[in-house]
């Protein structure tokens, strides 16, 4: 098979969410043992053309609105080898406090 498998978007979306935040100072193992977590509410997207596995793909992440409980994140995917669009999609993330979660024993 040689095209990418539509699942790997949502993968690359994730990783660059975490390297995007990283670099602005906000490291996910710090966040998440200073007990803030940001767990995603939902993942949209519009596949626009296919990408190939030997293609380089070059994610291009902003932030398009930060509101006090929740992020969106926008995504665009271009093949780097003749500057094609591939994929475009949003994230948005809640912000929560791991002590406002009760465990059970069930």
């Amino acid at each position: 098979m040689k095209v990418v498998h539509h699942s790997n978007y949502i993968r690359w979306m994730e990783e660059a969410r975490v390297y995007y935040l990283d670099k602005w100072g906000y490291n996910f193992r710090d966040l998440e043992a200073s007990g803030l977590i940001s767990p995603v509410v939902s993942v949209t997207g519009r596949f626009v053309t296919s990408a190939e596995f030997t293609d380089e793909i070059i994610i291009y992440i902003g932030v398009s609105d930060l509101k006090s409980a929740k992020f969106v994140m926008n995504y665009r995917m271009i093949r780097e080898s003749d500057g094609a669009l591939v994929f475009e999609g949003e994230s948005v993330h809640c912000f929560r406090y791991t002590a406002l979660f009760v465990k059970t024993d069930r």
